[in-house]
């Protein structure tokens, strides 16, 4: 049986081909998955309670290693979203002490924010001796914060305060809603539910 070496060759040149795109294909992927981890954020929501102080606060944290551009936030009260810090206190108690209570809020719109990494943002703050004693540790199973942040490579992830205590990942998501006014419920926006596959690292 004769053995056509030109045959041969040309296939062993196409096979030599097709391993090199591959090889070249896979490295600029691990470059771009590289890239990605390169600026990855992880931000994360806490309730801070220092007694001594009288001192309350929501904190949001990015302890990735890039930047977070925030794009969505919302708080809600007993599964109904709040508008406003102040309606947020309102919600958490009938007193007028509490309802009036002066505090600090670091978060008054729901995006267009960049959390740089390892720098905590205070998204509210109160030292009313009031609104402290009404948001104490048995009522914080009654407040919800969530978020959508991304990347600067555009790969997003939905988090929340319950997440975070349960220590769970965020979700990867294809985009934040454009939608992301304080106080907005996430699963009414009309961008919900987002079904495109993240392009981050999960």
């Amino acid at each position: 049986m004769k053995i056509n070496t030109n045959a041969v060759l040309a296939v062993s040149a196409m096979l030599l081909s097709a391993i090199s795109a591959f090889g070249v294909i896979w490295q600029a992927r691990v470059a771009s998955e590289q890239r990605e981890a390169a600026v990855w954020p992880y931000v994360q929501a806490f309730p801070n309670r220092y007694t001594p102080d009288t001192l309350f606060s929501i904190s949001l944290t990015n302890v990735g290693v890039g930047p977070a551009v925030v794009r969505y936030f919302s708080v809600r009260v007993d599964g109904m979203s709040v508008r406003s810090w102040r309606e947020f206190l309102a919600a958490i108690s009938e007193d007028a002490k509490v309802r009036e209570a002066f505090f600090d809020e670091g978060v008054v719109q729901g995006s267009g924010w960049v959390l740089p990494p390892n720098t905590p943002l205070l998204a509210f703050t109160t030292r009313e001796p009031e609104a402290f004693l009404a948001i104490d540790p048995t009522t914080w199973s009654r407040i919800d914060v969530t978020f959508c942040y991304c990347s600067v490579f555009d790969s997003c992830w939905v988090s929340a305060w319950a997440v975070s205590k349960r220590e769970d990942q965020p979700t990867p998501v294809g985009s934040c809603p454009v939608e992301g006014m304080f106080g907005v419920d996430y699963s009414q926006l009309s961008t919900y539910p987002i079904t495109e596959p993240s392009r981050g690292i999960e």
